[in-house]
């Protein structure tokens, strides 16, 4: 059974290495969705291949051998450290996407002039913005 785990922690730093790889190039990413789903459905089986040993045999850790202790270990930081920078790189894009959606919004709203005034009863000047529909057009 460790060793499907090893292979489940093995085959989801790949995944996460691949995505990251392609999420810092130049050029847009292509597979980015099937990537995702097989990072979570990866995830998920390694939930439940852990879930499984922690029900069958509750010091299943205590039962591994030194090498399998070392190999388990040394796939846990490994993942570890490729799924910070998967996440690193993730919030970056977000980030960036967030940015780049306010900075169209807002020069759309520059364009269109959609500011109207109304002056009110008592002198009073109410300003509003109109917000501008924004889609985008993800077909390529």
């Amino acid at each position: 059974m460790i060793s499907d785990v090893l292979d489940g922690i093995n085959s989801l730093v790949s995944i996460m290495r691949e995505e990251s790889d392609l999420l810092v190039r130049p050029e847009p990413p292509i597979g980015l969705p099937e990537l995702a789903s097989a990072k979570i459905r990866l995830a998920a089986n390694l939930e439940a291949q852990l879930a499984q040993l922690e029900r069958e045999k509750k010091d299943w850790r205590g039962l591994l051998k030194k090498a399998e202790k070392s190999k388990l270990s040394d796939a846990l930081d490994t993942l570890q450290t490729v799924s910070a920078r998967n996440a690193d790189i993730l919030r970056r894009q977000m980030d960036l996407s967030v940015e780049m959606m306010g900075a169209i919004a807002a020069e759309a709203k520059r364009l269109a002039g959609t500011r109207s005034e109304t002056y009110g009863s008592a002198g009073t000047v109410f300003r509003k913005d109109a917000s501008m529909p924004i889609s985008i057009n993800t077909s390529l």
